[in-house]
Parts: C-alpha cells; sequence; structure tokens
C-alpha cells in the first residue's frame, strides 16, 4: 500500500515508468518505496461499438493524502508520461478506509 494501477498502455511502458518511482513517491507520500506496490492492467477500450487507443489510465489507492500530495503525484505522473507517450493521462485517487483495508487477516 499504496496501490498504482496502469491501464491503456504497453507493458514495457508501465515497467519503464516505474522505474525509480517508488523512491520518489514515498518521499511525496512520506512513506517507505517499498509499500508501493505498482500493477499493469491490459485492457482493451471501445468508443461507437469499434476499438479505440483510449487513454493512459492510472489508479493509486491508498490512505488519503492532502492535496498538496496528490497535486504533486499527479504532476509526476504525468511529466513521466508525457516523456513516453502523447496519450491522454487520467490520474484518479481512490482513498481506501484504514479498518476496511486488511492485510494477513488484519486491518489498520
Amino acid at each position: 500500500m499504496p496501490h498504482i494501477r496502469v491501464r491503456g498502455a504497453e507493458k514495457e511502458k508501465v515497467r519503464d515508468f516505474t522505474a525509480g518511482l517508488a523512491d520518489e513517491l514515498g518521499i511525496i507520500a512520506e512513506c517507505p518505496a517499498d509499500w508501493f506496490t505498482f500493477e499493469y492492467v491490459e485492457t482493451t477500450f471501445f468508443f461507437d461499438g469499434k476499438e479505440d487507443d483510449g487513454l493512459v489510465f492510472i489508479e493509486v489507492l491508498w490512505f488519503d493524502r492532502d492535496s498538496e500530495a496528490r497535486d504533486k503525484i499527479a504532476a509526476l505522473f504525468t511529466e513521466r508520461w508525457k516523456k513516453i507517450t502523447d496519450k491522454i493521462v487520467t490520474i484518479v485517487f481512490n482513498p481506501l478506509i484504514e479498518n476496511m483495508y486488511y492485510e494477513d487477516g488484519v486491518h489498520f
């Protein structure tokens, strides 16, 4: 935790995107880098009955931080992706509720 899910991009680009990212995120989110997990989600977008290129969609599941941290992370993700692709980048933060998050059967 935090969990970062990426879809709408090739697996190799997601791999490149995550290189060294946990250290930067740890500073912003004020937590150890090894708390972060990164997940590539293979997906297909559709529009009007046809396959579509879609967009890069990054979802952050975490115990909520302040708007300053969210702004910094959104800027960091956008900056990194714009170096990899010209696709639109959408970032969504989903706050988790601590007593509803269990690790090995114990909630936080």
